[in-house]
C-alpha cells in the first residue's frame, strides 16, 4: 500500500503492516497458541489474554497496546506530541477508540492526522514500544 512508502525502514514497514492486520505478537494473538490444561490445548480464552505489562486486566490487543497501556505512557506522549494530538481531547475510552480508527484510516477525520509523516511516526512508536515489551518479557 502507498502508506508503506512513507516508512523508511523495511522492518518497521513489516511491523506496521502486522499491527494493522492484527497479527503482532500481542497476547490477543499469542494466547491462542499457549497451552492451557483447562481448554484441552486450545489456547487461552480471549477474555483471559490480559496484558502482562500492566495491572489493568485489560486484554492485550492493538488498541490497549497503542492507546491505553500505562507501560507505554512516555512513548505515547511523544507519539501524541509528534502527531500534534491534544491528549485532553481523547481522555475517554470512547474517544480513544475513535482516535484508534482514525490513526489508520486513509482519510482521517481528525485534522492533525492528515500529515504525510503520520505512518512513519506511528511505525516509530510501534518499534520502540515493542522493543520495551520484548525487554520486559525476556527479563521475566
Amino acid at each position: 500500500s502507498s502508506y508503506l512508502k512513507s516508512i523508511y525502514s523495511r522492518k518497521r514497514q513489516c511491523l506496521y503492516s502486522k499491527f494493522r492486520i492484527g497479527i503482532c505478537p500481542l497476547r490477543i494473538e499469542t494466547g491462542r497458541y499457549e497451552i492451557n490444561k483447562n481448554t484441552k490445548g486450545k489456547g487461552i480464552p480471549a477474555i483471559e489474554r490480559t496484558c502482562q505489562m500492566c495491572n489493568s486486566n485489560d486484554i492485550e490487543d492493538e488498541f490497549h497496546f497503542l492507546l491505553v497501556c500505562p507501560k507505554y505512557d512516555e512513548l505515547r506522549d511523544i507519539l501524541f506530541n509528534r502527531l500534534n494530538i491534544d491528549v485532553n481531547e481523547f481522555s475517554s475510552i470512547t474517544k480513544r477508540k475513535a482516535l484508534f480508527n482514525d490513526l489508520f484510516d486513509e482519510y482521517p477525520v481528525y485534522a492533525p492526522l492528515r500529515s504525510e509523516k503520520r505512518h512513519e511516526i506511528i511505525a516509530d512508536y510501534l518499534w520502540k514500544a515493542f522493543t520495551v515489551r520484548a525487554k520486559c518479557i525476556s527479563s521475566n
